[in-house]
C-alpha cells in the first residue's frame, strides 16, 4: 500500500494495461465461444434485473429518436408479439393506465365531454335507468342519505354508526329470510302533514312489503285528521 501510494501513476497505468489485456482476452473468449457468452450474459441479466432496467433506461434516453424508430419497426414486423406485450403490460399496470386516462380526461375540453356524455345518455336511456336502479339497490344507505340531505333532514346529532347498522341489519335479514327487508323511516321524510328526521331514532327494519304498504301515509301517534 505504501508503494502504491508513492507510485500512484505507475499503479494506475499498470491497472489500465491489465484491464486492456483482460478485455482483449474476454473478447477472444466470447468470439471463440459465443454460446457460452450468451449463457453468461443471460444469467447475469436474470440475476441483476434492476441493473439491466437502469442500463436500458439510460440507453433509451441517450438515443431516444433511434430507439423510437427501432420500436416502431419491431411493432410493424411483429404485430402479434407487440399486441401480446401491450396486453400483458395493461394487465400488470392497471393503476398506471387509470392515472394516464385521468390525465388525458382532465386535459380534454369540458364542453366536449359534457356534450358526449349527454348524447350518450340520450341514446341509452334504458342503460342509464338500469344502472341507477342497480346502484340504488346496492347502496340503500347512501340513497337514503342523499335523499335526506336534499331535504335537509339529517340533524347534526344523528349517529352515523347506528344508522349504518340499521342498513346492515336489513341486508342480513334479507339474506337470512330469503325476502327483502328495508330500513323504514317511522315518521316519513316527506308527508303532507309532517316530515321526519333521517336519524337512528326514526329508523326501523321491516319487510319491504310492509314498508311499501305503509308508505308515507301512516306513522305512530299520527293525528286523527292526517
Amino acid at each position: 500500500m505504501e508503494y502504491r501510494a508513492k507510485n500512484l501513476e505507475k499503479e494506475l497505468a499498470r491497472r489500465a494495461a491489465n484491464r486492456d489485456r483482460e478485455n482483449e482476452l474476454a473478447r477472444k473468449r466470447n468470439k471463440d465461444n459465443p454460446e457460452a457468452m450468451l449463457a453468461r450474459s443471460r444469467k447475469w441479466r436474470q440475476n441483476n434485473p434492476d441493473k439491466v432496467r437502469a442500463r436500458n433506461v439510460a440507453y433509451y434516453y441517450k438515443n431516444v429518436e433511434a430507439e423510437k424508430e427501432r420500436i416502431k419497426k419491431w411493432r410493424i414486423e411483429n404485430p402479434e408479439k407487440s399486441a401480446a406485450a401491450q396486453a400483458a403490460w395493461r394487465k400488470n399496470n392497471p393503476d398506471k393506465i387509470r392515472l394516464t386516462n385521468q390525465k388525458m380526461y382532465a386535459k380534454a375540453d369540458k364542453q366536449k365531454r359534457a356534450a358526449y356524455s349527454n348524447a350518450w345518455k340520450e341514446n341509452n336511456r334504458d342503460k342509464v335507468r338500469q344502472s341507477v336502479r342497480k346502484w340504488n339497490a346496492n347502496n340503500p344507505d347512501r340513497t337514503a342519505a342523499r335523499k335526506a340531505a336534499k331535504l335537509n333532514a339529517t340533524p347534526a346529532w344523528a349517529n352515523e354508526f347506528f344508522m349504518q347498522e340499521a342498513y346492515r341489519l336489513a341486508r342480513l335479514r334479507t339474506k337470512m329470510f330469503g325476502f327483502a327487508w328495508q330500513v323504514d323511516h317511522i315518521v316519513p321524510l316527506i308527508s303532507h302533514q309532517v316530515c321526519g328526521l333521517h336519524c337512528e331514532a326514526n329508523m326501523q327494519v321491516i319487510p319491504a312489503k310492509a314498508n311499501a304498504a305503509k308508505g308515507n301515509r301512516w306513522w305512530p301517534d299520527m293525528a286523527e285528521s292526517a
